[in-house]
């Protein structure tokens, strides 16, 4: 995965959009802001996930 490239595993009806850039803690970047909201629209389109956890590593 990228420091852009959000993980989006799906559990248990929850998806989470997990971003992984320990060097940067994770700080937002314009690329991984759309890449965010990117992976949040496809959960959204996804009728098994019910709820949508934002997290880091």
């Amino acid at each position: 995965m990228g420091a852009t490239e959000p993980e989006v595993p799906v559990v248990d009806h929850v998806g989470r959009v997990r971003t992984d850039h320990p060097a940067r803690r994770n700080t937002c970047t314009i690329p991984m802001l759309h890449a965010r909201a990117d992976a949040c629209a496809a959960r959204r389109q996804d009728d098994d996930v019910r709820v949508v956890v934002l997290t880091g590593r």
